[in-house]
């Protein structure tokens, strides 16, 4: 006779959709970490800077360190962002007109990493059919 096992089948589900939010929000981060080229200086010295519409460049670490990921298990809701006080690297990632051209991070992160997102979600859920019966 088959028996159905709700709560084990949840168990498993919630455990994997956690996983695979965990997954992707660090993909995402990872990949915006990456587009950050290494700074440097000019032959005189001046700092270099990204170009308006490029991915800001690397100068203290200080962008970087204040990415985050946090997820939210009740909600299936993964989030990646800037820390509430790093008001720069939202005038980098938004701009700030008339001072600041946008020099997005965030969100080419996110559409390159798109396809792999739904890669991760997309795969079977390991387990499902192993729920023992009652």
């Amino acid at each position: 006779m088959l028996q159905w096992n709700g709560h084990a089948l949840m168990k498993i589900f919630d455990m994997n959709i956690i996983k695979r939010l965990h997954l992707s929000a660090n993909l995402v981060k990872s990949i915006a970490y990456g587009s950050m080229l290494r700074g440097g200086a000019g032959n005189d010295g001046s700092v270099v800077r990204s170009d308006p519409g490029e991915p800001p460049r690397w100068q203290t670490g200080k962008l970087r360190s204040d990415l985050h990921t946090e997820v939210n298990p009740a909600l299936y809701e993964a989030r990646i962002g800037i820390v509430d006080d790093n008001e720069y690297g939202r005038a980098l990632e938004l701009g700030n007109p008339p001072y600041l051209a946008p020099r997005p991070f965030l969100r080419p992160a996110l559409k390159k990493a798109k396809k792999r997102v739904y890669a991760i979600f997309a795969a079977p859920i390991p387990g499902l059919s192993k729920v023992p019966s009652v």
